[in-house]
């Protein structure tokens, strides 16, 4: 598995032991969440599980995203597999740390990870019809919106950032590196290399 850091941002495998970050900035904030729901402890650590799950199925997937200097966690960003076929981007930030370039940021590792580490063709982008700022967001980093769809019970616009399009960071702005998520769920650590 790849994960990346930038100077302020680490994206690394969520854990178990993350469960009240997650619900810290998920829980109880319909804006957080892709139907507009508040998220209780159970539902947030089922749908952890099964970002777990995607990392042993897929090797990749949607990563906590860590200050560096804090060692907070104020989101989750990275990549996962598409309800319409290929690897989609997925960012969360904490609402507290909204305006901050947290998602920006965190959205720029994350498309590092996929063409540079993963080496994709292409990644989609799946943003909700009324989500103007990650639609802004998406077009920034190039994504262009081939059409619009019904998907996770939402109308959604449909867009692809092709890798031969996407303008990698210069000057060893994120650094990529090998890690693990953890292999028994009971254990709070994971392993990390160099590449």
């Amino acid at each position: 598995m790849i994960c990346a850091n930038s100077l302020r941002l680490k994206l690394r495998p969520l854990r178990l032991a993350d469960l009240d970050a997650v619900c810290h900035f998920m829980g109880n904030d319909p804006a957080m969440t892709w139907d507009h729901s508040s998220r209780d402890r159970e539902r947030i650590s089922k749908d952890l599980l099964k970002r777990l799950e995607h990392y042993r199925e897929h090797g990749f997937g949607v990563l906590a995203v860590e200050e560096i200097q804090s060692g907070e966690i104020v989101g989750q960003t990275g990549l996962q597999r598409s309800p319409i076929g290929g690897v989609e981007l997925v960012a969360y930030t904490a609402r507290s740390r909204w305006r901050h370039g947290i998602a920006r940021e965190s959205c720029h590792i994350a498309l590092e990870i996929a063409f540079a580490g993963m080496h994709l063709d292409e990644v989609v982008a799946i943003v909700r019809q009324d989500n103007l700022a990650a639609q802004r967001l998406a077009e920034e980093f190039g994504f262009a919106w081939h059409e619009k769809q019904h998907l996770y019970d939402e109308d959604v616009f449909v867009g692809s950032l092709r890798n031969a399009d996407w303008k990698p960071s210069t000057g060893g702005l994120v650094s990529l590196w090998n890690c693990e998520p953890e292999s028994d769920p009971s254990s709070p650590t994971s392993s990390v290399s160099g590449i």
